[in-house]
Formats: C-alpha cells, structure tokens, sequence
C-alpha cells in the first residue's frame, strides 16, 4: 500500500457526511479491535503477572521494576521522531497497518525461543520475557500518533468516551476467563514452557484484532495546507505550540506525574503474594479482581465522559490511584488484595478513557500529531524515573511495599493538582468530527 499517495480530496461537508455514514461500522470495528487487542496482551500482563514471572526466572530487581513500563517506553518513545511525517498524510491507515504487523510478531519470536531454549537458559527465557514488550511497543510506537488520528477522524468527539470504555470493557470481560485461563496454564505448564505459550496466545489474539482493525474505513481529510517541516524545524517550535495552549501544558505536567504509580505498581503483586503466603499461580485470581474492578470503572468512565469530559474522569481514577497507594501497605487479608486490585483495574482503565479523550480533544487539530508526540515522549522518563526510584525503594526499604507507596501517593497528590488546572473543553463547541482549516 503506498502510504504517502493523496487520495481524491473531499469537500468539508462530503467529509463529515462520509464520517457519520461510516460511524456504526467505525465504532463496531474500532472497539472490536481494542477489545481483542487488550484481552491478548492480558495473557502477558505487565501489571500483574510479568513481575512476577521474571521474579520467578531470576531476573534482577531492576528488570522487575522495569516490566510494568516496557512496553509503554517503546509505544510512547518512537512517536516524536515521526509525528512530523505522518501529520503530512491526509490517509493514515496503511502505514499504521504495515507496523501493527511487526508490533505482534514480537510475541511470535518470543513464544518460539522460550519454547525451544527457555528451560535450560533461565537468563535467556527473562531477558525474552522483558524485550517482546519493547520490541513490540518500539514497532508500534513509530505509528503511534497516526493511529490515533485514525480514530480521532473516524469517530467525532462526543463519542469518543464511551467506545475508549466499550474497548476496554471488551478487554476486562474477557479478562475475567484470562485470570482463570492463566492460572490454569501455570499450574499444568509451570516454568518457561508456560510462559510460552502465554506469548503464542498474545500473538494469536493481536493478529485476529489487526484484521479486524484493517477494515476501519478511513475518510481522507479534505485538501488542504499541511505542515512540511523536517524534524528538526517541528522540534525547534515545539517550545512555542505548548506555551500558546497552556491547558496542554498543564496536561502535560499531569501526563508526567500520572507515571509515578510506576513506583509502586511493580511490587503490588509481589507484596500480595508474599504477604498471603501464595505461590506464583495466585496473581491469575489478583488479575481477575483487576478485570472486576476495570469493567466497573470503564462503565463509569464511558458514560461520564461521553457527557462532561474527559478531565473529571481523569482526575477522579487518579484519586482512586492515590487511594491504592496509600492501602498497598496496610492490606493483610485475601479479600484485602482482591479489593485493592479491583480498585486499581478501576483506576487504570478509568484513567486510560479520560486520557485518551482528553488529550484529542484539548490538542489543536493543525498541529495535533506534534502535541500527542510531545505528551508521549514525556511519559518516557517520567515512568524509566518512576521504575528506577521505586526499584531503590524497595530493595531500600527491606523488599518492603510501603515506601515505594508512599512516594507513588505523593506523585498522584501533584498529578491530581495539574489534571484540576487542566480547562475542560467540552464546554466549547464541538464540530462533529476534527476537519483541518484550509
């Protein structure tokens, strides 16, 4: 597919007509692939089962401490160096589809070398474990920002809310049989080989959801001017966009502190399972309660954010972030873990609606690729500074949880401050779909 070709332009009015007709296939697909993309990756949890898993291989703290952000350090840190390029494309489809490709053929090497060397090279089986994340999200990285201007053309804003949720609680719900279905594959399959197949299930799973995603149908932008900077020219103004939109800035700052649960959020597990005493098989019930959790939070965050924004959901997962952390070390009970879980599935999911809605829309549309790339590149060393310092922490504090907690807490109290200086824009008008001025 030629990704850079101009497709015939449309009028302003061909293209908004275009996008409703599309809308219901659009939503259906869009959610569909989210939904099936997220329940695969679950078979590889970063949250809750990874740490555990490399813990089990003899990998080294700091490994632990980095598998919750690997993932999100690939996906995130690639975008500003190509942000410029694709903000030129009217059709941003088949350049993100040529890259999703190679985003899950990671999980397919990694399944292969664990099944064919992981039992006799645990070091080997660990460092596997850690890069298919970074190399998975690195591949989807490059086309970060032109996927998310897919969606942002193919669904308008007042619905952007609730198909984040729809996607998600797709992924929650199937989330409630993967706990299950891990526990299982680690019990009858302990040690690398099941890890294995955990990997062959998460490729299966990414593959079906990229053919669902190839069938969005994609509306391109109606001609216009567009931007031909070299990079070099849109990272020197970069300075200038963000001090003319000083919500965007602010948001930046909350998309920066947001990653400090990163401190505490690889120890969770660990702390549980030491704490009740359980082998590593008990973080497939600990997923469950997460899923719980998230389907209660993607409900709630679906419906608020269609109808006030995305800010206060925002800022509300981030008070139940900050909740967690300041539980994590005081909970002793089963019941204690299953709720503390379930309250971070909410959180996490729930914070992953309001960001994804909030940020399309306070971004401006002529130079919105840039903004999103500055905001993801940002969280790359908020979360590498995040892991590290919770690493410290926790080999600081005896391989104990509270510390890492409370520094977690005191980053959500600051990323709870700026999210509130954030100005919500769903008060101002809202053309159906983000049309670029000519």
């Amino acid at each position: 597919m030629d990704t850079t070709a101009t497709a015939s332009p449309v009028s302003h009015l061909e293209f908004e007509a275009k996008v409703r007709q599309h809308l219901p296939w659009n939503y259906f697909i869009n959610a569909m692939d989210g939904g099936l993309f997220g329940a695969g990756m679950l078979f590889v949890s970063a949250e809750t089962l990874m740490p555990v898993v490399v813990k089990s291989l003899g990998g080294p703290a700091w490994l632990i401490a980095l598998m919750p952000i690997l993932g999100q350090v690939g996906i995130w840190g690639p975008s500003l160096l190509f942000a410029h390029h694709w903000q030129r494309l009217d059709r941003h489809l088949p350049i993100v589809i040529k890259f999703s490709i190679l985003q899950r053929l990671a999980f397919l090497v990694g399944a292969v070398i664990l099944f064919c060397g992981g039992n006799n090279h645990p070091h080997l089986a660990a460092a596997v474990v850690a890069l298919c994340p970074l190399a998975s999200g690195l591949a989807g990285g490059v086309t970060l920002t032109a996927w998310q201007e897919v969606v942002a053309k193919t669904i308008p804003p007042q619905r952007r809310s609730s198909l984040w949720a729809l996607r998600f609680i797709l992924t929650t719900a199937a989330g409630i049989g993967v706990g299950i279905a891990v526990k299982a594959i680690l019990q009858a399959l302990p040690g690398t080989t099941g890890y294995a197949l955990l990997h062959l299930i998460t490729f299966a799973m990414l593959t079906i959801s990229l053919l669902f995603f190839m069938r969005v149908r994609e509306t391109p932008y109606p001609l216009a001017a567009r931007p031909d900077f070299t990079l070099t020219q849109n990272l020197r103004r970069l300075p200038g966009l963000f001090a003319r939109q000083r919500r965007v800035l602010y948001y930046l700052m909350g998309a920066a502190t947001v990653g400090g649960i990163y401190v505490v959020l690889p120890w969770l597990s660990i702390h549980a399972l030491t704490r009740l005493g359980q082998s590593d098989a008990f973080a497939g019930y600990l997923l469950t309660a997460y899923m719980l959790g998230a389907i209660v939070g993607n409900l709630l965050a679906g419906y608020a954010g269609d109808r006030v924004g995305g800010k206060y959901v925002c800022a509300a997962s981030r008070v139940v972030f900050l909740l967690v952390c300041l539980w994590a070390p005081l909970a002793a009970s089963t019941w204690e873990f299953y709720a503390l879980y379930a309250l971070l599935g909410a959180a996490w999911y729930g914070n992953g609606v309001g960001a994804s809605t909030l940020e399309l829309e306070i971004c401006p549309r002529e130079d919105r690729l840039s903004y999103l790339a500055v905001i993801a590149a940002v969280r790359v060393p908020s979360i590498l500074a995040a892991a590290l310092a919770g690493c410290w922490l926790w080999q600081a504090g005896g391989h104990r949880v509270a510390l890492p907690a409370y520094v977690s807490a005191a980053a959500m109290i600051l990323c709870i401050f700026f999210t509130l200086l954030v100005r919500e824009p769903r008060g101002e008008k809202l053309q159906t779909t983000d049309v670029p001025a000519i």
